[in-house]
């Protein structure tokens, strides 16, 4: 999934930012009937509980699909700072309660929030970024910042309150191990694969990538690789347990976790039940 960086140059119709949209839409997010999707020009929109602040320009929309409108159960802010965004895609999904707020600032925006039950996010969009919420993921509070890179999230995944996700070179970082001092300018990217628990306060940072199934601990910051099923904790979080999940409810395997672990088994949800209980033993 490439980043587009093209620039739009006047107004396109709907249909034809739809298909931009879905061309570059992760497999993690789904729009179930694409002929219900709403696309909303953000210049000059006014939709009830949708708050804009700041010029938009032609090439900004908002898409909206699965029956989803801003209200004051779940308003949407965005907001232009510095710039007038004429390349920004957002994209949201079917979300039931919590909040969403935007801060762009430059070109080529993406952003694809998809269904959830609860989603409080905060997500400042920074030059070239793409941010992705895949389907059931849901959010108690959650700040993220991208700037020349991406923040990639998978389904079914759990971010309790004021978790961070920092994909934004702030500062430039020079390397001096060389015979002259080079710039490290690669581009910053984390990525969360599915059923995934992040904890209270906890920090993903810079290239930070957590395999399906794990749980990094409350108040942790993690910039390294953490492999599948694993819980890490500490600052840098390093692996405690391996060969762990997580469940929503605490009495009990949810229905979600023991589709997860199916599919690591390659059996049905009953027969993963039992073979997790036995391996718990």
């Amino acid at each position: 999934m490439a980043l587009l960086t093209g620039r739009a140059k006047a107004r396109r119709e709907p249909d034809a930012v739809l298909e931009a949209f879905r061309a570059w839409l992760p497999d993690s997010v789904t729009i179930a009937e694409p002929s219900g999707a709403r696309v909303v020009a953000l210049d000059g929109a006014k939709l009830p509980g949708l708050t804009l602040k700041g010029s938009f320009g032609p090439g900004a929309h908002l898409i909206l699909w699965g029956g989803f409108q801003p209200s004051a159960e779940v308003p949407v802010t965005i907001r232009a700072r510095r710039s007038v965004p004429d390349d920004l895609m957002i994209g949201i999904g079917p979300v039931e309660s919590g909040a969403v707020t935007i801060n762009v600032v430059g070109q080529g925006g993406r952003l694809a929030v998809g269904a959830s039950r609860k989603m409080h996010l905060t997500c400042n969009l920074l030059h070239d970024s793409e941010v992705v919420f895949g389907d059931d993921t849901t959010t108690e509070r959650a700040a993220v910042t991208c700037r020349h890179g991406h923040v990639r999230l998978g389904r079914d995944c759990m971010l309790s309150s004021d978790v961070e996700i920092d994909a934004a070179q702030h500062h430039g970082l020079v390397d001096l191990s060389g015979d002259t001092p080079r710039l490290d300018d690669r581009p910053s990217g984390v990525t969360v694969g599915d059923h995934v628990w992040l904890g209270k306060t906890s920090m993903l940072i810079g290239r930070a990538s957590v395999g399906s199934g794990s749980i990094i601990g409350a108040g942790s910051v993690f910039a390294g690789a953490a492999p599948a099923n694993t819980a890490l904790a500490g600052n840098p979080a390093k692996v405690l347990r391996e060969s762990v999940t997580w469940s929503r409810k605490y009495d009990a395997i949810d229905p979600a976790t023991l589709g997860y672990i199916s599919t690591l088994q390659g059996t049905g949800p009953a027969s993963a039940a039992a073979g997790f209980e036995e391996t718990a033993q």
